[in-house]
């Protein structure tokens, strides 16, 4: 990782085989619950961002620590998270497009994160909107309501 990053160019080999040997280590959610590795759920707090990202690496990173798939992250995940937005940094800041090769490796990188729906899906995780309803109140209010009726 620190190789990669060192580099004056994002290597897309170095970067496969590091993308690779994270998902060998188990590193990610997504690589756990493919071994159908049971973790507790405890939420981690997402380290801040780094201040020398580059807009767009800050954003994803902001858009991962919103999302509903988070609370399922170890530190292990937080810090490829973070490896992830370093590498998007650094090549925006060198080269600003991406090529195919590039894409794919990013896309994979994603999908270790289970940023993408397709991603979350296939790992049977499905995001649902909560709802915020106050239940207590809505029940206190219908009794209420027929006490009234039945005149108690």
């Amino acid at each position: 990782m620190s190789q990669l990053l060192r580099g004056a160019l994002l290597n897309a080999e170095l970067f496969s085989a590091v993308l690779g040997q994270t998902e060998e280590m188990m590193t990610t959610e997504a690589s756990r619950r493919r071994m159908r590795l049971e973790t507790p759920v405890e939420r981690y707090p997402a380290p801040e961002p780094a201040e020398e990202w580059h807009d767009r690496a800050k954003t994803f990173y902001g858009a991962l620590t919103e999302s509903g798939q988070s609370i399922y992250y170890q530190p292990s995940d937080w810090v490829f998270a973070q490896f992830v937005a370093d590498c998007l940094s650094k090549h925006y800041r060198r080269v600003g497009k991406l090529s195919g090769r590039t894409f794919s490796m990013f896309r994979q990188a994603f999908t270790m994160l289970l940023a993408t729906e397709s991603a979350r899906r296939s790992l049977d995780m499905e995001l649902v909107q909560t709802d915020t309803r106050d239940i207590e109140a809505e029940v206190s209010e219908y009794l209420t309501k027929v006490d009234a009726e039945l005149g108690w």
